[in-house]
């Protein structure tokens, strides 16, 4: 998957938004203004425990002292998106959240 190729939902307030769902877990990635580095053009991301909508940090995602990644590229998302699927074993499913 590409995070490229996928629409985020535009909102009237706020970045730019999409989820992205694999089963256990929620990517959240935003881009544009309000996002850490959108008016960039970059991104950024959270990962969620859907059961509990709480924050989670995974192994190997690059998280420091802090629930978000921002200033991220489309290169670096899709390698995220690629750990998630290799952590989960599941197709992300994308969501447009309001």
């Amino acid at each position: 998957m590409d995070i490229t190729k996928i629409e985020f939902n535009k909102r009237n307030y706020g970045p730019d938004y999409v989820s992205l769902d694999f089963g256990k877990y929620a990517l959240s990635v935003i881009t544009g203004q309000g996002a850490y580095g959108g008016s960039s053009g970059l991104y950024e991301i959270a990962i969620f425990e859907n059961a509990s909508g709480d924050f989670i940090q995974l192994p190997g995602i690059g998280f420091t002292n802090d629930d978000v990644i921002g200033h991220l590229s489309s290169s670096s998302v899709n390698g995220i998106i690629k750990k998630m699927f290799t952590i989960t074993g599941k197709q992300p499913v994308v969501e447009l959240v309001n």
